[in-house]
């Protein structure tokens, strides 16, 4: 404590500043990826895949039924399209999940990729 002109003493102030190590800020709204390719979504449509490549995979939810508070795709298309032209369908499919339909979409792209 040091004296004040007053006469009253005061208190001295601590920085309370402290280093802090440099953390990494993730934005909120990062894209989802799965398997390391990129995943984005418009409506009942999903897109997976890297849009700089030469194909991409396209799956559509068909069908849905709700379960506790969520809609769960029971029925999903999946499609190996071109990248530059999405009228081009190299593959096509049915399953009976987003999983599966997803699963069998990365290997997909995995084979026609390494081609």
């Amino acid at each position: 404590m040091k004296d004040d002109s007053n006469g009253e003493k005061a208190t001295e102030k601590k920085s309370t500043t402290r280093t802090r190590k440099a953390t990494k800020i993730t934005p909120k709204n990062k894209a989802l990826t799965y398997k390391g390719l990129p995943l984005a979504r418009l409506g009942n449509t999903t897109y997976y895949g890297d849009p700089a490549e030469k194909y991409i995979i396209k799956l559509v939810s068909l069908e849905s039924e709700p379960k506790e508070d969520l809609e769960l795709a029971t029925k999903v298309s999946v499609e190996l399209l071109s990248s530059s032209n999405h009228n081009v369908c190299k593959k096509i499919s049915e399953k009976n999940s987003f999983y599966h339909a997803l699963d069998l979409g990365q290997i997909w792209l995995k084979r026609i990729l390494n081609e």
